[in-house]
């Protein structure tokens, strides 16, 4: 259940577009938000931000103040708001504060310096050391309910032990899952049986009230292929389990994550066991 959740901003147009993004989630499931800006000081990378180095702690946390009034004013919600001060990474930060949170929200645009950076080399270690799920808002995206959830995995992961948490997100939002199984090759008699083992499986412990599908794709580009099927099923939120030999290590490779972000025009969620 998600009841808490915490948004990400650097105060840019993607920042705000995931944060209205979030409220709307917020008053969906009814849950608080936290609004944090991370002030980088000594790292490597943040060098490349000249204007967090322009702007004190009080400019920076009256601009949260801002945020957070406009969230209440046009949403009726009260918003928290977070400033760290650190000579840690972004990512090590939001490892450390995600454990007090049921979801991490954050708007993305591969055009600006502070989410490429998020979401560019280091989108892989925020994922992987994030305590709860991750949900990426590309900019432009607007919130709709999340009628329709797909699912993608491939063969190296096993998804049945994520089907609760994903289960649980899917009861509480009214929506239906498809189940997209990716292959990199060929269609293959064990690829089918594998596919038709974990559609049973999924629904021998599904809920009652949520809606399953299940469909396969086959490409030595996996990235292309969800992208491909996620536009083309009208989705409403793609969901990524990390795991070892995970597709969040595919979609969320430096070289691979700019392509699919552009490819993708829905929010992509990554959860973990």
């Amino acid at each position: 259940m998600i009841k808490s959740i915490l948004c990400l901003t650097d105060f840019s147009p993607a920042a705000h577009n995931g944060l209205e993004y979030a409220a709307n989630l917020s008053r969906l499931l009814s849950a608080r938000i936290t609004l944090m800006h991370v002030r980088p000081t000594v790292w490597p990378e943040a060098v490349q931000l000249e204007q967090e180095r322009e702007r004190s702690s009080e400019e920076l946390t009256a601009l949260l103040q801002s945020s957070a009034d406009i969230v209440h004013q046009h949403f009726g919600i009260r918003c928290k708001i977070q400033l760290e001060s650190t000579t840690e990474t972004l990512e090590q930060v939001v490892e450390s504060v995600s454990k007090n949170f049921d979801l991490v929200v954050t708007g993305t645009n591969g055009a600006d310096d502070y989410y490429q950076f998020v979401f560019g080399s280091n989108s892989y270690r925020i994922v992987e050391g994030a305590s709860c799920p991750v949900l990426a808002i590309p900019f432009g995206c607007r919130f709709k309910h999340p009628k329709q959830i797909v699912y993608a995995y491939d063969p190296q992961t096993n998804p049945i032990f994520l089907i609760d948490t994903l289960m649980t997100l899917a009861n509480t939002l009214r929506s239906s899952v498809c189940v997209y199984y990716v292959v990199a090759g060929g269609r293959s008699p064990e690829t089918e049986q594998l596919l038709e083992i974990v559609k049973g499986a999924v629904l021998a412990r599904s809920h009652k009230d949520v809606k399953w599908e299940f469909d396969a794709g086959f490409s030595n580009d996996v990235a292309w292929s969800i992208a491909q099927y996620v536009n083309r099923k009208t989705t409403d939120i793609l969901a990524l389990s990390y795991h070892h030999r995970s597709l969040a290590e595919v979609i969320f490779r430096k070289d691979t994550i700019k392509q699919t972000m552009m490819t993708i025009d829905c929010p992509v969620l990554v959860f973990r066991h």
